[in-house]
């Protein structure tokens, strides 16, 4: 959805195009084919020193820190998907990527609004400081023109929290590893009648372009 927000929306000849927290290159695919479409370049930012794809540029950096480096518009278009979640302030690293920006550039990101996986919150009693989707209107408010600003909600069903956490692994965001805790959780996830579990995705797209 966020590739297809980008396509959708941004058009600048030869941009400079700047994704944060690449992964595995799952955003980096279409963003290198823009980039090439339009004449311009990618860089690939992440905390992990591994390059998911040929064809663009790679630093291994933490870019809430690293961002602050970059000079004033000097990007034509910033990116990131499900990254900022695991930042000190989120919010602040925004304010800093529009300040990169160049006039009429754009800042698309996808990250997790308050409610994701809200069972797996119950479950454990650990989940992320995340912002609900209002609290994110307010923050971006004034920072640009706001094209996009909303949740879509998709809950998966499995057979049993066996399963959850099986498909939490897979996903690389699962912090429990002791048996005692995992056992706990399993215990204390919430269920239907039948045994059934569910697990809630909450993820919002915030697209702003710069003045």
């Amino acid at each position: 959805e966020l590739a297809g927000l980008i396509a959708r929306n941004f058009s600048s000849p030869t941009p400079v195009m700047l994704e944060i927290g690449c992964g595995t290159g799952m955003l980096s695919t279409p963003l290198l084919a823009l980039a090439d479409r339009l004449g311009g370049s990618l860089e690939l930012w992440d905390i992990v020193d591994s390059r998911p794809i040929a064809g663009a540029a790679f630093r291994c950096a933490d870019a809430e820190t690293a961002i602050r480096e970059l000079p004033d518009s000097s990007c034509s278009l910033i990116a990131s998907a499900s990254t900022i979640q695991w930042f000190n302030s989120p919010v602040k690293f925004i304010r800093e990527a529009m300040r990169c920006l160049k006039p009429g550039g754009m800042l698309a990101i996808s990250t997790f609004a308050t409610g994701n996986l809200v069972e797996v919150a119950q479950a454990t009693g650990c989940f992320l400081p995340l912002i609900a989707e209002h609290e994110w209107r307010k923050a971006i408010e004034g920072l640009g023109d706001i094209i996009a600003c909303h949740t879509r909600r998709k809950i998966l069903r499995f057979t049993d929290p066996v399963k959850v956490f099986r498909h939490l692994k897979s996903t690389g965001v699962n912090a429990l590893s002791a048996k005692e805790s995992l056992l706990r959780s399993l215990d204390r996830y919430p269920r239907e009648a039948d045994g059934a579990c569910h697990l809630t995705y909450l993820p919002i797209f915030i697209v702003l372009r710069k003045k």
